[in-house]
């Protein structure tokens, strides 16, 4: 029998980007089951569709806004819905990436390189660059970053760097909002089963119960670490 999530949520407002799969998709309907109205973003409209009805049938209120994070007129974009949507975002789930085929790093085109890094690292920068002022006037706020244990990967060059300086990104945010009610931590979610990793060994499900433990976490709470999905 499937354990009932506890509505430590209640009342929050969380913005998952890459919801339209895998692992940002599981964590949307996650938050919804433990009480949260959820923005969601990815730039398929089809399956983002699908995911706010099964949000709203769970009875939270759910915003789907199509927009890719690489783009900073799109993450304003997106702000701007979801502030006139709710009242505020409570928690941002920084979940959008994508992952170059195998290659050497000396190998990878300029094109490939610059999109990666855009997509993994300029996307949460953006967002978080928006949000948190408004989370500082709230004196509330929860960042959850999705990296990754591939930060040294031969092969994955590109992506290994984005994941890395999204750590560094989180840990350095961390201490800067040291005090203010906002906690900043990453998330490795290990290796899940994804479009990104048909292979992957885990339900992307598995990231569930510790995504919601981060996003609920109390003020005094641990806040520029990396947890990982065992």
């Amino acid at each position: 029998m499937k354990r009932r999530i506890r509505r430590v949520l209640e009342g929050r407002v969380a913005l998952v980007t890459g919801a339209s799969s895998g692992i940002g998709w599981a964590m949307a309907l996650g938050f919804a089951d433990a009480g949260a109205d959820v923005v969601l973003v990815a730039r398929r409209a089809h399956r983002l569709a699908r995911l706010a009805q099964a949000i709203q049938a769970k009875g939270r209120r759910a915003l789907l806004v199509i927009a890719d994070v690489a783009v900073e007129r799109a993450v304003k974009r997106v702000v701007d819905e979801a502030t006139q949507a709710f009242p505020r975002v409570d928690i941002l789930v920084n979940n959008a990436a994508m992952i170059l085929p195998e290659q050497r790093t000396h190998e990878t085109s300029l094109v490939d390189w610059d999109r990666l890094l855009a997509v993994n690292l300029r996307g949460p920068f953006l967002l978080s660059r928006l949000l948190v002022p408004t989370m500082l006037q709230a004196g509330y706020g929860r960042i959850i970053n999705v990296t990754s244990g591939y930060k040294a990967e031969p092969g994955f060059g590109a992506y290994s760097v984005s994941k890395a300086a999204l750590y560094a990104l989180t840990r350095v945010m961390a201490q800067e909002l040291r005090g203010t009610g906002i906690l900043v931590n990453a998330l490795d979610p290990g290796w899940v089963r994804s479009e990104m990793s048909p292979e992957g060994g885990k339900a992307p499900d598995t990231v569930v119960p510790l995504a919601i433990r981060l996003a609920s976490l109390p003020a005094r709470g641990p806040s520029g670490k990396e947890f990982v999905v065992r």
